[in-house]
């Protein structure tokens, strides 16, 4: 007859049986590569959301200036644009002193076409009611009026039907301006291609000039100026790519890729 065994047996009992590990059955070795693995995946997890953090900053910042640039350029619109005009319709009701009347009136007219054309850069409107190919149009005939350089110009006709969003055709606009504004600054260049195209699921920007070129870091911020690290944070912010190529005597050549 088999004996039942007592509460503070079977309590004992307990206490002598010993539970396993999964790691108990594992030699140092072992045991070592998977700590290893672990800390080699946790060091790639902090590294994602470093690199996350970095992004979403500078998304902000970027953000922030665009907001910063339309308020400017509302300011210049509405308040010194108002300004000159009424200055203007003053200047016409002097009576007499013809000569003068006109000069005033010549070098008003002259600073608030340079008041629209601040404006215009600071946050064209165009861009917002027309899309990117017209802003950039008006962008090329200010270069070519105040930068006096022959621009040609190449456009996909399926990009005026294809659907951009507006940050994407603003991230555009700024690497195309910011690629202008250094060539009229540094280049000294007297002729400037660009070509905007509907690649698939891609917009691809290719400008090209044939000034006096300059040697390229492979460190894009380390070379002239911050223009050509705006131009590739832009790019890769979007999720798109930056080619930059350039030397001596031989032009410079900027390629971007920006997904729809």
């Amino acid at each position: 007859m088999t004996k039942k065994k007592t509460n503070q047996e079977i309590s004992l009992d307990n206490k002598n049986t010993k539970t396993e590990s999964p790691m108990s059955f594992l030699d140092e070795s072992d045991v070592f590569k998977i700590l290893l693995s672990q800390m080699k995946l946790q060091q790639i997890q902090m590294k994602e959301q470093e690199i996350a953090i970095v992004k979403e900053k500078a998304l902000a910042l970027l953000e922030g200036e665009e907001k910063e640039r339309a308020r400017v350029s509302r300011e210049i619109h509405d308040s010194i644009g108002q300004m000159l005009t009424a200055i203007k319709l003053v200047t016409n009701s002097i009576k007499g002193q013809d000569e003068l009347k006109l000069e005033i009136k010549n070098m008003i007219d002259e600073t608030i076409s340079e008041a629209r054309r601040i404006s215009f850069d600071l946050m064209p409107s165009v861009l917002l009611n027309f899309g990117l190919i017209s802003s950039v149009k008006i962008l090329c005939e200010n270069a070519v009026k105040y930068g006096c350089v022959n621009v040609d110009q190449y456009y996909d006709e399926t990009i005026l039907s294809t659907t951009i969003s507006l940050e994407k055709s603003i991230t555009l606009y700024r690497i195309i301006q910011e690629a202008f504004n250094n060539i009229l600054k540094h280049a000294k260049a007297k002729n400037i291609i660009i070509k905007i195209e509907n690649n698939l699921n891609n917009i691809n920007v290719l400008i090209i000039d044939d000034g006096i070129g300059f040697t390229v870091n492979k460190n894009t911020n380390s070379n002239k100026g911050k223009g050509l690290y705006n131009m590739l944070q832009r790019s890769e912010l979007s999720g798109g790519q930056f080619f930059l190529e350039s030397n001596f005597n031989k032009g410079t050549k900027i390629k971007v890729v920006i997904p729809i």
